[in-house]
């Protein structure tokens, strides 16, 4: 799926327009209409990349746009969609997944660096839970209990 995706994108830059229109998505939301595009990109980027823990830091800067992003819809009075928090949890997921496969030496610090960056996440959903709406409120706390048990997991070893 992710190659066919990259194909699509890489053929769209390559017919030209896409670039804008790629760096116009860059701050759509997940409710946006050019939101496929951000991720797209974001899953094109990537896909090109070849060092895990390049990768890694990708994915927990991915995950803190996802959360970022959540804020944003919640602030702005919007709903959530469930989509955003599954995008969310396969970004830390993958870097789980690629933190497994380093070296002894390195997996240690690698993962203490995902467990800060999943704390962060974490705090900033508790900060907004207290005032999202209801609707948010259900999807926010299940996604704070997700973060909470990825950090558990790296604490656990």
């Amino acid at each position: 799926m992710n190659a066919i995706l990259a194909l699509i994108i890489a053929t769209a830059l390559a017919l030209g327009g896409a670039g804008t229109t790629a760096y116009a998505a860059q701050d759509d939301l997940p409710n946006d209409l050019l939101y496929p595009i951000k991720t797209g990109t974001e899953d094109f980027r990537l896909w090109l990349n070849t060092d895990p823990q390049t990768e890694i830091d990708m994915l927990m800067e991915m995950s803190r746009i996802r959360v970022q992003e959540m804020i944003a819809l919640d602030q702005s009075g919007d709903r959530i969609p469930s989509f955003a928090t599954l995008r969310l949890e396969e970004h830390i997921r993958n870097a789980f997944q690629i933190a497994a496969s380093l070296e002894n030496s390195e997996i240690e610090g690698t993962l203490q660096q995902i467990r800060t960056n999943l704390q962060t996440q974490e705090q900033l959903m508790a900060q907004i839970q207290g005032q999202a709406s209801p609707e948010s409120n259900q999807l926010l706390a299940q996604t704070r209990l997700m973060l909470q048990t990825r950090i558990r997991l790296v604490d656990d070893g």
